[in-house]
């Protein structure tokens, strides 16, 4: 059998490949993949996934608010 090299990509790719139709992980896939985690571990993962989600929220307000500048406005945040 061939050695995969785990990397970043390769991890996303095969999650990625075990999304359901409703855009989450299948439920069976999950199931096993998930139970392989204690408590702590998913926690952790959470956190870092929310954040990861925040940042990119983020991002798009940047580039929401430059583009709003230059535009020639000023953008205050409330």
């Amino acid at each position: 059998m061939e050695e995969v090299k785990m990397t970043p990509k390769t991890v996303a790719n095969y999650l990625k490949s075990n999304f359901s139709n409703r855009g989450g992980l299948k439920s069976v896939f999950a199931s096993q993949f998930l139970s392989k985690f204690d408590l702590e571990q998913l926690e952790a993962l959470k956190a870092d996934i929310e954040a990861e989600i925040q940042a990119r929220y983020d991002a798009i307000a940047q580039e929401k608010i430059a583009e709003v500048e230059k535009l020639g406005y000023k953008v205050i945040k409330a």
